[in-house]
């Protein structure tokens, strides 16, 4: 099992959301939630997985809030590769295109056909153990990406460093979204590493003690 898996951190648009690359040492790629919204942007992606001679293999979506999205369709374009994500989330990225005009924002339609993963199995280029996690509550289909023998949860919009996503948006519920963390976040191994959407990375460990949104419940 190749368990040298590493990552790379871009932040984007004016949401300041968090664009992954994350790739092994055989230069096998993934991008989770390609935000990235004008030129400079893209070049900025595209120059760092030329510079490191990657083989972008899928796009993953953590879900399908706009920010989340803006860069698909160039990156579609780019790497021609599949997009994935969960089912419960289609209804936002079939509203891409009316949700960015609300946003002042440009969108091109996408190029290529969303797939959708299905009963927490999906296409893992790596040779490396990940299990999807479904994390409802911000959205429907709220996901997490978790890497097993590196101990990293790419976890959307579910949990940030001592703060939560929002759950006021079309099929958001602090209740569920509640559930989503303290049943499969807080159960994770307190060393984990929590990559979210928004801001800085933390850890299992420190969101059980500090997070004022979702107290740890024994």
């Amino acid at each position: 099992m190749d368990t040298l898996i590493t990552y790379r951190c871009f932040t984007f648009n004016p949401f300041q959301e968090n664009t992954y690359v994350i790739y092994n040492t055989q230069g096998t790629a993934v991008i989770i939630d390609p935000g990235c919204c004008n030129n400079t942007e893209e070049q900025m992606l595209s120059k760092f997985i030329a510079d490191e001679k990657l083989q972008v293999k899928a796009l993953w979506l953590s879900h399908g809030h706009i920010d989340h999205i803006l860069g698909l369709t160039y990156c579609q374009n780019q790497f021609q590769v599949n997009t994935y994500m969960h089912p419960d989330d289609s209804f936002l990225t079939d509203r891409a295109a009316e949700t960015a005009r609300l946003y002042g924002l440009s969108f091109t339609p996408f190029l290529m056909p969303l797939h959708f993963f299905s009963s927490e199995v999906f296409w893992n280029p790596f040779e490396t153990e990940i299990s999807l996690l479904h994390l409802p509550g911000h959205s429907p289909g709220s996901i997490g990406f978790y890497f097993t023998s590196t101990a990293l949860l790419f976890c959307g919009d579910v949990i940030m460093r001592e703060s939560i996503g929002r759950t006021d948006l079309p099929g958001g519920s602090y209740e569920v979204l509640k559930q989503s963390i303290q049943k499969k976040v807080y159960a994770l191994p307190e060393s984990v590493t929590l990559l979210s959407g928004h801001g800085p990375k933390t850890t299992v460990a420190w969101e059980k003690k500090y997070n004022p949104f979702v107290p740890y419940e024994n």
